[in-house]
């Protein structure tokens, strides 16, 4: 990363999407320990951004206390695949 980069980069907001990342690639709802197992982020530090997450509705948290991604995370994403050109996209990366 530049160093014009790094003046702007804002852990907070990498950490957050860290765990929504690891949220995405579960199949199933997880709970704290799992996040924090496959994150390698701090206990604390993942209670606080799901909380945040769950209070603006990007994730969802449910009896058993485990976690899942949202209706937002869910629109975000359809609104990007809306928005982008997929075959291109995928001839870049591959």
């Amino acid at each position: 990363m530049s160093k014009k980069r790094l003046k702007y980069y804002v852990p907070a907001a990498a950490k957050t999407l860290q765990v929504l990342e690891a949220l995405a690639v579960f199949e199933k709802p997880v709970t704290l320990q799992e996040l924090t197992e496959h994150t390698g982020l701090p206990k604390s530090s993942i209670h606080a951004i799901l909380a945040t997450l769950e209070t603006l509705r990007y994730i969802e948290r449910d009896a058993a206390n485990t976690f899942r991604l949202g209706l937002k995370a869910v629109q975000i994403g359809a609104a990007a695949t809306r928005t982008t050109n997929l075959s291109q996209l995928f001839h870049q990366t591959a």
